[in-house]
This record gives structure tokens, C-alpha cells and sequence, in this order.
């Protein structure tokens, strides 16, 4: 290989520490502490789709509702 040598930050960003295993995992070393599931604690249940404003469901049953409030053309 001819030319100038690398030099500076290997590749990937690691700082030379690319080859370490391990090294390119992101987030937490294990577990969560159980914040995920303490996250839930105290929410509601999903609501129904129909329920949801922009849930296709919720599409339907709104036009449903305008065609049926809606007269129809003579």
C-alpha cells in the first residue's frame, strides 16, 4: 500500500478502538431498571380505532357519518 498512512480517528469514529469488541453497541450496558414497564404504570387503555382521530377506521366512520347526514342529489 503506497501513499500517506491514515492518520487521525479510525475508521467508524471509535478512536482507534474500532476493532474492540463490543464497541459499537449503543444504549444501556443491561436491563432497563424497569422503566419500561413502570412507564405503562398509570396510562389508559388504547381506545377503540373508531375513537383514534386519524386512524383509518376513524376515516371510515367519519365519511360514513357525513354521507348520512348528507341529503342526497336528485
Amino acid at each position: 500500500m503506497t501513499g500517506k498512512p491514515r492518520s487521525g480517528v479510525a475508521k467508524g469514529g471509535q478512536g482507534g478502538r474500532a476493532g474492540k469488541p463490543g464497541s459499537h453497541r449503543k444504549g444501556a450496558a443491561v436491563g432497563s431498571g424497569g422503566q419500561n414497564k413502570n412507564r405503562l404504570a398509570g396510562k389508559k387503555p388504547t381506545p377503540k380505532a373508531e375513537d383514534r382521530p386519524h386512524h383509518p377506521a376513524a376515516r371510515r366512520a367519519r365519511a360514513a357519518a357525513k354521507r348520512a347526514t348528507t341529503p342526497a342529489p336528485a
